[in-house]
């Protein structure tokens, strides 16, 4: 019987393996579209199994590169399947929308895109199977992926973010930011202003510059770690707890505790006028001064 059974799970791996041994050979095709600058007030960029990056730029065109790709069983069978990525694209008022259309297979393919754009251009992006990158931006920046990291640096404007099964990390931003993974870790260094991270399986690494009055920092993960850096004078109403581990509250100046266990603490910092809400299993959490 074991031997039967493990030959029913032997033949669809095998088969599985002569299917992607079928197509080994890549085609690839790259242009690159553009459109002035001052009429363009969104760029939306979609695809599947590709990266999307995204600089500011002081360029009067917004430009944006792209690279189809596709896999055969020799180059002739491959170039003709590039032909079935398909790139869209549509101008809706200040709304410019460029789709990579993929077809369905069992034959890698995909379209990566590279554009760049004035800085107070907001950014809707989408993806699966890659990662996301953003610099230099000033407006508001939603990103969604799958299986890949996503990473905003320099940006100012509020960032709504969601990936699975990978990373985020923010460096040097402002503005409200939410984001979500599973099983990866989430970094913001030196981030200004509220945000709201839920994970799962990873680590939340959070440095904060400025939280300001009313402003609410959430922190939600498990089996991970959470470690959050305040401002030594700012002032925040703490909430925070985990599950096999411990809470600490460390370096600033004024504590007031209504609640000191050791795996959870409601504490007073200051005078409480913003709001830190964190919570963990299987791991510690630590809240201390810059």
């Amino acid at each position: 019987m074991r031997k039967l059974l493990r030959s029913r799970w032997l033949l669809p791996a095998l088969g599985l393996a002569a299917i992607c041994c079928l197509y080994l050979y890549r085609a690839e095709s790259s242009e690159t579209r553009t459109h002035a600058a001052a009429g363009i007030g969104s760029l939306n960029l979609s695809s599947s199994n590709g990266a999307l990056t995204v600089s500011a730029s002081a360029d009067t065109l917004v430009t944006v590169r792209i690279l189809r790709y596709c896999y055969g069983r020799d180059s002739a069978d491959a170039a003709r399947a590039l032909e079935n990525v398909r790139v869209e694209e549509t101008l809706v008022g200040d709304q410019w929308w460029i789709a990579a259309r993929i077809p369905a297979g069992r034959r890698a393919a995909g379209a990566e895109f590279t554009a760049s754009c004035r800085a107070k251009t907001s950014l809707n992006l989408a993806t699966s199977n890659g990662k996301i990158a953003v610099t230099g931006m000033t407006a508001s920046v939603s990103a969604t992926t799958s299986n890949g990291p996503i990473t905003l640096s320099n940006c100012e404007g509020d960032a709504d973010l969601a990936t699975t099964n990978s990373p985020i990390t923010l460096t040097g931003t402002s503005g409200s930011a939410r984001l979500k993974t599973s099983n990866g870790k989430t970094v913001i260094q030196v981030h200004r202003g509220p945000v709201n991270v839920k994970t799962s399986n990873g680590e939340i690494d959070c440095d904060l510059s400025d939280l300001g009055p009313t402003q609410n920092a959430v922190l939600r993960t498990s089996n991970g770690k959470v470690t959050l850096r305040l401002p030594a004078d700012v002032s925040a109403l703490v909430d925070a707890s985990t599950s096999n581990g411990s809470v600490t509250i460390a370096g600033f100046p004024s504590v007031t505790y209504e609640l000191q266990e050791r795996e959870r603490q409601r504490a007073r910092i200051g005078s409480g006028a913003a709001t830190v809400t964190i919570t963990t299993s299987n791991a510690d959490v630590v809240i201390r001064a810059r």
